[in-house]
């Protein structure tokens, strides 16, 4: 059964793939998404969206671990400084000091 809503009907509409009406703004994120334990839900007007969070990449609904040692700098990249070596970790990554260097 669907549930009542209390906007107006001219607020109302079905989403493709649903049977009941929504108001629009409603919080589709918590009625039931499919986006990535590594994505975060984000609402629209009358949807949602998925999006990868930082560390990963992909479509939202799919995300893998992005490494941020294939890359010196920016904003997917590492900051390694001198003497060091980047290791890519889950959703990040670390700089740990090359042998006889310490921190």
């Amino acid at each position: 059964m669907c549930p009542q809503l209390d906007c107006p009907i001219n607020e109302q509409f079905t989403r493709e793939d649903q049977c009941c009406r929504f108001c629009a703004g409603a919080d589709f994120c918590s009625v039931g998404n499919d986006c990535h334990s590594n994505a975060t839900c984000h609402n629209l007007h009358t949807e949602y969206i998925c999006s990868c969070n930082k560390g990963f990449k992909g479509d939202g609904k799919v995300c893998e671990d992005l490494n941020e040692c294939d890359q010196k700098g920016g904003n997917d990249g590492h900051h390694c400084g001198q003497n060091t070596i980047c290791v890519n970790t889950l959703g990040s990554y670390k700089c740990e000091c090359l042998p006889s260097f310490r921190r």
